[in-house]
């Protein structure tokens, strides 16, 4: 059963978890843990949906004052089905 959340804190572990799963790694600072850890604490919003505990989907604002605010949901996770769009 799909279980969506608002600002539920997430760890810096789970959302490189899942840009990794996702394939959007590639474009985000994945092998810097400062920078992903002040991406998460600096969250203004976090919309997540859940699977079990397995966090399948992730729409926020996330920013450090290194990287811009970014709106991302994230695409096709396995066989959840959800679309990659950017508001920047």
């Amino acid at each position: 059963m799909m279980r969506y959340e608002i600002n539920k804190p997430i760890t810096s572990e789970q959302f490189v978890d899942i840009l990794r799963r996702s394939g959007l790694s590639e474009r985000r600072p994945v092998d810097d843990a400062d920078c992903i850890a002040d991406m998460v604490a600096n969250a203004d919003l976090i919309v997540t949906a859940w699977s079990d505990s397995l966090l399948v989907a992730l729409l926020g604002r996330l920013r450090t004052g290194r990287t811009v605010a970014t709106f991302r949901t994230l695409q096709s996770i396995g066989s959840f089905r959800i679309r990659e769009s950017d508001a920047n």
